[in-house]
């Protein structure tokens, strides 16, 4: 019984082991897909509201315009209304489906405001 009980146990052993390779983990094809949609953010710091959404929709990138509120703005803002901050930084990938958020100077109140003035 001792002498069947060693080669069972080293047959064991030995096929433990089979068939276990390193696994190389190629990267996941929606990580790849989410890179290659990845646009690079144009260098719209300090650009006023027109010329910022213009760089933005010829990259292809997705924005809206929030108040200092915090609110959306559902009124285009003033062409000329001064973007005071972007939540992306300039050549920082924007993924595919993620908007920049361009918070003006100016609330949707001010937006509303200047129309009824202007009409």
């Amino acid at each position: 019984m001792k002498k069947l009980l060693v080669p069972l146990a080293l047959t064991a052993l030995f096929l433990a082991g089979c068939g276990q390779t390193t696994a190389q983990v190629a990267p996941s094809s929606s990580a790849t897909k989410t890179a290659l949609a990845a646009t690079a953010l144009p260098d719209i710091e300090g650009q006023p509201y027109a010329k910022a959404a213009a760089a933005l929709s010829a990259a292809r990138i997705d924005y809206r315009a929030v108040g200092p509120d915090g609110l959306t703005c559902i009124n285009r803002p003033d062409d000329n209304a001064a973007i005071s901050s972007i939540n992306f930084t300039t050549g920082q990938p924007v993924p595919k489906g993620s908007p920049v958020i361009l918070t003006m100077d100016q609330s949707e109140a001010d937006v509303v405001s200047a129309l009824v003035q202007s009409a």
